[in-house]
């Protein structure tokens, strides 16, 4: 009878510690996969600003090339103006 009291109470206590070990590991872990997921989120933060610092560039530089793109269309404008001009003010015609 003793030893059945006995074994019952090393499978209680086996029982309690499984459950409560049980426990703060799975805490551990909850606490692992937040920090990891933490830092992915900081991972991609950071590329979302480096993307972001990206596309702000090639929109600077395409606005750029667009005011060249235009300021060269006015100047072969008026060299095309004053080609016809020239070409008007030649002797012989």
């Amino acid at each position: 009878m003793m030893l059945a009291v006995a074994l019952c109470a090393m499978a209680a206590s086996v029982w309690w510690m499984r459950n409560h070990d049980g426990g703060q590991a799975q805490a551990r872990e909850h606490a692992d996969e937040l920090q990891a997921l933490q830092a992915q989120v900081g991972q991609l933060t950071s590329e979302l600003e480096e993307k972001r610092l990206q596309a702000e560039e090639e929109r600077a530089n395409r606005d750029q090339l667009m005011r060249r793109i235009d300021a060269m269309s006015a100047e072969i404008k008026k060299l095309k103006t004053e080609l016809a001009f020239f070409r008007q003010q030649k002797p012989g015609k």
